[in-house]
């Protein structure tokens, strides 16, 4: 990445980032915390929580 004067995107300077460590898949994958609630309903959600995720794995409570 270059250092230029023009604006740039801070969805394409993070993609870069992300991309750079590796960590990209897993910070998507970290998104389903976010809408625990909305992928498992509010019934399942009001005794649950869905708590990290590591690798494939999705940890719920």
């Amino acid at each position: 990445m270059t250092r230029d004067s023009r604006p740039v995107r801070i969805g394409a300077v993070l993609s870069s980032v992300l991309d750079e460590h590796g960590v990209r898949d897993q910070v998507q994958r970290m998104g389903v915390l976010e809408v625990w609630p909305e992928i498992v309903g509010e019934k399942l959600a009001e005794v649950t929580r869905a708590k990290g995720v590591d690798d494939t794995t999705l940890f719920v409570r």
